[in-house]
């Protein structure tokens, strides 16, 4: 509600992180572009998702896509998550919805 975020794959092993404050669209200058992130695949069965990390100075945001197995109940049109932590204390998660 409050973000749009791309992750975007530069390479087999390199993605980037772009994202825009709502109101602003994707067509203007983005608010945040973070390259270097990480991809990892996380849990087994139906709790494996895959997991992408980008980390700008002593903030990290972690993209999750599919919703794994977790403890709350998203939305009916969640497709995963985004938490950010600062030094690393967990600062807010929210759904990410199609």
């Amino acid at each position: 509600k409050k973000h749009t975020v791309v992750v975007n794959s530069l390479s087999d092993k390199d993605f980037s992180y772009t994202a825009w404050d709502k109101p602003n669209s994707m067509k203007s200058e983005p608010n945040i572009v973070i390259a270097n992130g990480t991809e990892d695949v996380e849990g087994t069965g139906p709790c494996r998702h895959i997991v992408w990390r980008f980390t700008n100075k002593s903030v990290e945001y972690v993209v999750e896509k599919g919703l794994g197995c977790t403890e709350s109940e998203p939305p009916k049109n969640a497709i995963g998550s985004l938490s950010v932590y600062e030094n690393g204390d967990h600062k807010a998660t929210w759904w990410c919805l199609k």
